[in-house]
């Protein structure tokens, strides 16, 4: 059992330290994504002066930020309600198989940050321990593909 805790991030006291977990997720698990790093400030910005827009959850483990994610809502119509789309979620190595990111979604369905019905994410086709991880929390394949277009 993870003696993690969960808490949405408020402020930029912690800024310096999910920016370092930001720029090892795309290290680790999307080298060939095209992001642009230096956009992440921005990203923390928004979601810190308007909440409503997504929330960062900070995950801490004896006081000391060891992951974060990042939660975008949205309506569905299929599932009538909103959904919470996990943007981004990154644990840091030394705190991996000690059930800090299945807490977190203990702790999302527990939470149900913006009145959420469900959640979405995206795995990368490599990562196949959080992709276990996912199907054992019971998340499934959706027949439809995610597809996207970057406007210039």
């Amino acid at each position: 059992m993870s003696t993690a805790e969960y808490v949405f991030m408020k402020d930029m006291t912690h800024s310096a330290a999910v920016l370092d977990l930001m720029h090892f997720l795309y290290a680790e698990d999307n080298a060939d994504s095209g992001v642009d790093e230096s956009l992440f400030p921005q990203t923390l910005h928004k979601l810190l002066t308007q909440p409503q827009v997504g929330r960062i959850v900070l995950l801490c483990v004896r006081e000391k930020v060891q992951g974060y994610a990042l939660l975008i809502p949205y309506w569905s119509n299929e599932y009538g309600g909103y959904l919470v789309y996990v943007d981004e979620l990154y644990v840091m190595a030394e705190a991996r198989c000690q059930g800090v990111g299945r807490g977190l979604f203990r702790w999302l369905a527990s939470e149900r940050p913006f009145g959420a019905v469900g959640i979405f994410l995206e795995v990368s086709p490599q990562n196949h321990r959080a992709r276990r991880l996912y199907e054992q929390l019971g998340f499934t394949d959706r027949e439809n593909r995610t597809m996207a277009i970057r406007f210039s």
